[in-house]
């Protein structure tokens, strides 16, 4: 009996040293979720977090050392993990925390293309040990998300716009202004807004499906979302980082008003030949950009006047950089085609577009594959880092505008982000598989030639984001490599290892 009695004191102290190292390596996550979350830590991506080893970035705290985990061998012991003491009595007693790279197709497990990894959190107290594997995420944004005001149906006394869902989440729309909803639009997530209801700015009216309800459901007065900073030129940076890295690939930068096709190099503005791109963002790191090289036009564009990149037919996939106005002329099709405006963009008719540098499908040929591919071939470099970046940067983008978008045309379908500087207007019928933000000029940014509240050129009754018709919104969880709010745990396993 003695003998039994203490067998089973062991066993309840080995459960209770087990549930106690259980909550250290849950500690050890939450710690590291504040730290990315603390400040501007996350905003940058998690390429720095990345680092040395796992450990660099927001990860290296005060009061916490690199080391290696405690009996490692082999391969295993040449791991560094972040460590903070954190119960228990012993030395080595607390959790060790690490960052890896999760699969994002990008061929570096040192870069971050998707504002995504994996945090490895260790727990030891006493000969106890516990591991979770926790997968980081960006905060799940809206079908459609707007910095101020956003019209849902307008004087038309009737909306279908229909929001879904893919993964289970995001089947909503948020506005940081006023909130407008009238006819039958369906949103089963939610329709949100940060300023007041009826009888404040915002109103709903009509026989919406708003969470499985009507417009009680609507919430108001909720926490202001944060958007992603919208520079046109931090973008047409990025065409011309993988422009720089391969010359062969199809990144154009269209010089509009001059009337030149380049690959890499800088961009053309307000009289700036070469280091300056759309908002005259010096390029790259305050430094004198390569020489531009010359492009032959791609099919399916040409220029116009007043500094016009005009669309028509169908477009060979690359990624497209206007530094200018872009626009249609007639249907466009463009399967595996980015688009990106240092102004305002129009498209009126059909347009089928899908992002050039998709998260999945990259198959064997198909010109993203062959694009990533070129990139990682490179010898390793800043050439190569950049490139790699910008292809993160740019990843399941489909259409970037730099002050307003107009959108109409019915049978239309794109799928990626689309991404607004100011206002979009979007009537039609159109599916769009992936996420709107229009973002109503801001955040601010140094150099905006397009500020909040500046005029559109293209459609001067484009003072706020409108949606009107018959169109169908499935949202995909894309994520952005820029950030839009701290991360958050997405899931996580937890054992022994």
């Amino acid at each position: 009996g003695a003998v039994s009695g203490q067998t089973e004191l062991v066993i309840t102290k080995n459960e209770e040293d087990s549930k106690k190292a259980l909550n250290v390596a849950e500690a050890g996550v939450r710690h590291a979720i504040r730290l990315l979350a603390n400040g501007s830590a996350y905003q940058n991506g998690f390429n720095d977090e990345l680092s040395n080893g796992g450990t660099g970035g927001g990860l290296a705290a005060a009061g916490s050392t690199v080391t290696a985990y405690p009996g490692d061998t082999g391969a295993a012991a040449l791991l560094r993990y972040r460590f903070f003491s954190f119960g228990g009595s012993a030395t080595g007693d607390g959790y060790y925390v690490r960052a890896i790279d999760n699969h994002d197709s990008d061929g570096s497990s040192n870069t971050d293309v998707d504002q995504r990894f994996i945090l490895i959190s260790r727990g030891k107290f006493g000969t106890a040990e516990k591991t979770i594997e926790a997968l980081v995420a960006p905060p799940t944004p809206c079908a459609i998300t707007t910095g101020d005001r956003l019209n849902v149906g307008g004087s038309v006394g009737s909306s279908d716009l229909q929001v879904n869902t893919t993964d289970g989440f995001g089947a909503c729309v948020h506005a940081n202004g006023p909130l407008d909803v009238s006819g039958n639009a369906t949103f089963p997530d939610g329709a949100t807004s940060s300023l007041g209801g009826p009888p404040g700015p915002g109103d709903c009216s009509g026989n919406p499906n708003i969470a499985g309800g009507n417009c009680s459901q609507v919430l108001w007065n909720q926490p202001v979302r944060e958007l992603p900073t919208t520079n046109p030129g931090e973008y047409g940076k990025w065409v011309a980082d993988l422009g720089n890295a391969d010359p062969g690939g199809p990144f154009y930068i269209l010089h509009a008003t001059i009337g030149t096709v380049r690959k890499g190099g800088g961009c053309y503005y307000s009289g700036f030949s070469t280091g300056n791109c759309g908002s005259n963002i010096v390029y790259p790191d305050a430094t004198t950009s390569p020489a531009d090289q010359v492009a032959v036009m791609p099919a399916g564009i040409s220029f116009g006047s007043s500094g016009r990149c005009i669309f028509s037919g169908t477009i060979p996939p690359g990624i497209y950089y206007c530094e200018g106005k872009a626009e249609n002329s007639g249907q466009v099709n463009g399967p595996g085609v980015t688009i990106i405006s240092r102004d305002d963009m129009s498209f009126t008719s059909q347009t089928n577009l899908s992002a050039f540098f998709p998260n999945a499908g990259m198959g064997t040929g198909q010109p993203a594959k062959v694009a990533t591919d070129a990139l990682q071939a490179l010898p390793n470099g800043p050439i190569k880092d950049k490139g790699i970046e910008a292809m993160g940067r740019l990843q399941n983008l489909v259409m970037m505008v730099g002050n307003d978008l107009d959108f109409s045309g019915n049978n239309t379908a794109i799928t990626g982000i689309i991404l607004v500087h100011n206002q979009i207007n979007m009537t039609g019928g159109k599916t769009i598989n992936g996420y709107i933000l229009a973002a109503d000029g801001l955040p601010a940014f140094a150099g905006d030639p397009h500020p909040a509240s500046s005029p559109s050129t293209i459609n001067p009754a484009l003072t706020y984001n409108k949606f009107l018709g018959n169109s169908t919104i499935n949202y995909m969880n894309y994520g952005t490599a820029n950030p839009m709010g701290a991360p958050i745990l997405r899931a996580w396993n937890d054992g022994q290892w």
